[in-house]
């Protein structure tokens, strides 16, 4: 599926490259672990392994203290959460979270480190179909305090019953957020089907101190939709002509306000 790696940039190990993965174990099942390099990538290895299992795909974001959290789809509803204090290479604690929820068969999803904050806190965003049942009821999810806590987040599915997959979430320098996820009509028909579920991305435009607004959404579907959207999310300026109509991430029905920021809009409680 869809993901991405990150520097470190705090210590321990600044500088190094870390890499969310996972390997398949003998007998069955499979692993969520990292890969590290401290040269810039010019050579890996297999760093932490996730001791909680099953574990599968995953995704790392680096915590406002330098620790890493490794986030996993599992088997059992709730993501699989482990923490590295060293730099990735080994785990401290592994466990599922029981605030983020997951289909029971589980979902590839996405963790960012959106800003590092005072008091070493950072802020997370979170995307992932919230659904014990289906890929469905995918939701941008919002933590001020190193995971600890969680927003019930906003909506960002066509509506109920659609289908909502695999993400991936990216920052850009100035501030925008693009999401792409699987997007279809119906969370029952489209896994599987390439046609059903194409992909989606959905820009959140910086405003006023790195607040952040929902903006338009295109849609397309196989290969050529991705290469489209990955061309234009690697230009900055061609994001910030595509995220130019605006709308109010909490109130669906309203589409004149453009103010709310990403991270209040994440903490909201309007009902998607």
């Amino acid at each position: 599926g869809p993901g991405h790696g990150i520097v470190k940039q705090l210590e321990p190990a600044a500088g190094r490259i870390v890499v969310p993965a996972r390997h398949g174990r003998r007998g069955g099942g499979s692993a969520s672990h990292l890969l590290l390099s401290d040269d810039g990538g010019q050579s890996w290895r297999v760093g932490a392994v996730a001791s909680y299992s099953p574990s599968s795909e995953c995704t790392v974001a680096e915590l406002g203290d330098g620790r890493l959290m490794l986030n996993s789809r599992s088997n059992g509803g709730r993501r699989i959460v482990s923490i590295s204090n060293d730099g990735g290479l080994t785990m401290a604690s592994s466990g599922p979270d029981p605030q983020l929820i997951e289909p029971r068969n589980g979902c590839q999803a996405s963790l960012l480190t959106y800003a590092f904050g005072p008091n070493r806190q950072a802020t997370l965003l979170f995307s992932n179909p919230v659904d014990l049942q289906q890929r469905t009821n995918g939701r941008l999810r919002l933590s001020r305090n190193n995971g600890q806590t969680w927003s019930r987040g906003f909506g960002y599915s066509d509506g109920p019953g659609s289908f909502s997959g695999y993400s991936d979430l990216a920052r850009f320098a100035n501030g925008d957020v693009a999401l792409l996820v699987e997007a279809g009509a119906s969370a029952v028909k489209a896994r599987g089907s390439p046609a059903i579920s194409p992909q989606r991305a959905i820009g959140f435009r910086a405003r006023r101190h790195a607040s952040i607004t929902r903006a338009s959404t295109f849609s397309t579907g196989g290969l050529s939709g991705r290469q489209r959207w990955l061309t234009f999310g690697l230009s900055r300026s061609a994001a910030i002509r595509y995220c130019t109509k605006s709308f109010d991430p909490i109130d669906t029905k309203s589409t004149s306000r453009s103010s709310d920021s990403i991270v209040n809009a994440a903490a909201g409680t309007g009902d998607m």
